[in-house]
């Protein structure tokens, strides 16, 4: 009995353990890209630049990073980091 117990109290505290999850290694990114002159979509292969600032204006870069992006009808997906 004493056994018995011994093991649902273990079973418990096994599944009562915290759930661990570690940051994605790669944030993904989608965006669009239009010609402002008259709308249309880009296409193309683009070398873009992303960055992180510490704000919106004037603030100092903390991260970046440049890729090659392959454009479609205006649309893309990245992974950053």
């Amino acid at each position: 009995m004493r056994r018995a117990v011994l093991a649902g109290f273990l079973v418990v505290l096994i599944a009562a353990a915290p759930a661990r999850a570690d940051a994605p290694a790669y944030l993904p990114v989608q965006g669009v890209l239009v010609n402002l002159a008259d709308g249309t979509p880009v296409e193309g292969d683009l070398m873009m630049r992303f960055a992180l600032y510490t704000s919106e204006i004037g603030g100092t870069e903390l991260w970046n990073e440049t890729q090659w992006v392959l454009v479609e009808e205006g649309l893309f997906t990245v992974y950053l980091g």
